[in-house]
């Protein structure tokens, strides 16, 4: 299957995984949790919405460690996975945390993406290197941003991927803010581009 676009979706419940991994050492509000309920529902909704030869990378706030007591635990971001690979059956790849976001240098290879390029491979999509790719999740200037740079490069992309902010952590910026924020990223990321939709 030729691939129309590819979407990478980045940390869906975050900050869930995040106060279930450290608690009370990083704090943590009821407020904090209703939005983070919120964005699993956008996640969901942006998921429903795909075109039937678009795929979907996700790579789960789990560690590869704590993955498998995560799926025992059925936490929120787990049923949101379960939910995108029932929907996108084999359209959807869905790996732990990725390497390419643990360092703050720039990897030559990533061993997470070669994986997901092998998987792809092993299902029989076919992409072209000018096919549209978006990155959306959490959070768009940290770990949304750096997959962009890390896609764009190691799969040697002809454009810079899109981040669809409505699927953001950043969903209720007014069009203003989301042009500001886009200048604030080109400082490091020349090619940033945020478009103002789900």
């Amino acid at each position: 299957m030729k691939i129309d676009t590819l979407h990478f979706l980045v940390h869906p419940g975050a900050a869930l995984a995040r106060e279930k991994r450290y608690g009370s050492e990083i704090p943590f509000t009821d407020a904090d949790m209703e939005r983070e309920k919120e964005l699993l529902e956008v996640y969901r909704e942006k998921v429903d919405g795909l075109g039937e030869e678009d795929v979907l990378v996700l790579f789960s706030p789990s560690y590869a460690k704590e993955y498998r007591k995560d799926i025992k635990a059925g936490e929120e971001w787990i049923r949101l996975q379960e939910y995108a690979k029932e929907k996108l059956r084999n359209r959807c790849i869905v790996l732990t945390h990725p390497d390419f976001l643990d360092t703050t240098e720039s990897l030559n290879r990533s061993e997470s993406l070669d994986r997901v390029l092998g998987i792809m491979d092993n299902r029989g999509f076919d992409f072209s290197l000018d096919m549209p790719t978006e990155v959306w999740g959490t959070a768009v200037d940290g770990c949304v941003i750096k997959t962009v740079d890390s896609v764009f490069k190691q799969f040697q992309l002809t454009n810079y991927p899109i981040i669809p902010v409505k699927a953001t952590e950043k969903k209720d910026l007014r069009s203003e803010e989301i042009a500001a924020l886009e200048v604030g990223l080109r400082v490091n990321y020349p090619k940033a581009k945020l478009v103002d939709r789900l």
